[in-house]
């Protein structure tokens, strides 16, 4: 059996600590907030304790602008401010990562998703298993035999996301996830899609024709006037969607 590799989504798993621990209000004996703190190790360690990887990493989004702001301007410009009480615990985080002798993975100008990709990808060519902790859907795209996505559910259950699981949710391909968002966008990270094109007919394109690019190649084959000429409309929209997933 092939080594593992796991490679976490840092402000992910953070962000998902805090949120889903927030109603229980964990405070230390000086009133300082830990509910993300907690929930991030207990997360992080309930993974190596189940599946005892060899290697484990944690990405985290790089400090300053990177290409997709340059991009595009409104790259998760919606995106509201850290919470204060979350912000406060971040350095806990990255101290209690480094007591575990766990790798930061950060490079100035790269998102995490960025570092996961690269590491994932190289991981897989070394042979190794990987996993990629995050729920982050763009992720999906890389998900073949050798690259799984784990993420929670709700409850805290684990999840897994292999090829076929993947194709179960979204009802493509993982190699068509990339053309699947940038058609039906993301609001997560505020990537604009192609107006009028829901999950359903992306998926239908999708299946019918393979990829965008294909798509394009038979515009006139579609048969909807009006689905036409929203992507005749939205030509320069979608390929900058398809940059940005």
């Amino acid at each position: 059996m092939a080594d593992k590799l796991y490679l976490i989504d840092g402000m992910a798993l953070t962000y998902r600590s805090y949120y889903a621990l927030s109603k229980a209000n964990l405070v230390n004996s000086k009133g300082f907030p830990t509910g993300a703190i907690y929930g991030f190790f207990k997360s992080l360690l309930k993974i190596i304790e189940k599946d005892k990887p060899k290697y484990v990493g944690v990405a985290w989004d790089g400090p300053g602008k990177t290409i997709r702001h340059e991009q595009y301007e409104a790259y998760k410009a919606h995106r509201p401010e850290m919470p204060e009480d979350l912000k406060c615990q971040l350095d806990y985080i990255q101290k209690g990562v480094e007591a575990l002798e766990i790798p930061f993975l950060v490079f100035p100008g790269y998102e995490a998703d960025d570092i996961l990709a690269t590491f994932a990808q190289k991981g897989a060519q070394e042979g190794l298993e990987v996993r990629i902790v995050s729920g982050d859907k763009d992720l999906m795209q890389l998900v073949s035999p050798k690259i799984h996505i784990i993420s929670f559910d709700r409850k805290g259950e684990v999840l897994e996301y292999g090829p076929k699981e993947v194709e179960e949710k979204f009802g493509v391909k993982p190699c068509q996830i990339r053309d699947y968002l940038a058609l039906v966008g993301d609001t997560s990270d505020n990537v604009p899609g192609v107006p009028g094109i829901g999950a359903k007919r992306a998926r239908k394109l999708l299946q019918e024709w393979g990829s965008v690019e294909n798509i394009l190649k038979n515009l006139d084959h579609l048969g909807s006037p009006r689905l036409i000429q929203a992507i005749q409309d939205n030509l320069d929209q979608l390929s900058l969607s398809l940059e940005l997933v």
